[in-house]
């Protein structure tokens, strides 16, 4: 039996279900399927795309939410100013 076939089988005999993420107030039950490698040692877990996309999100407001509580009160940039410095990046970054 090869590797892949090996790691085939034992995805199918590991699926299972991870506890949940919260994203606001709804639970978000997430699905994984363990990928062991010949040896029966976890490598990966792969979980459905729909589920993945609703746990990055969720970590993205969780990073946005702490840089907005660590920058409170901090100076702040007119709407005009932050695209004018926002453009001077990208400017930057293609020369």
């Amino acid at each position: 039996m090869n590797l892949l076939v090996r790691f085939r089988v034992a995805w199918a005999c590991e699926a299972g279900v991870i506890g949940c993420v919260e994203q606001g107030e709804t639970t978000v039950e997430i699905h994984k399927h363990y990928v062991l490698d010949e040896d029966r040692n976890p490598v990966a877990v792969q979980v459905p795309f729909a589920e993945f996309q609703r746990i990055e999100q969720a970590l993205e407001d969780y990073g946005l939410a702490r840089l907005m509580e660590e920058t409170e009160g901090e100076e702040t940039l007119s709407r005009e100013d932050a695209l004018a410095f926002y453009q001077a990046l990208r400017d930057e970054l293609e020369s």
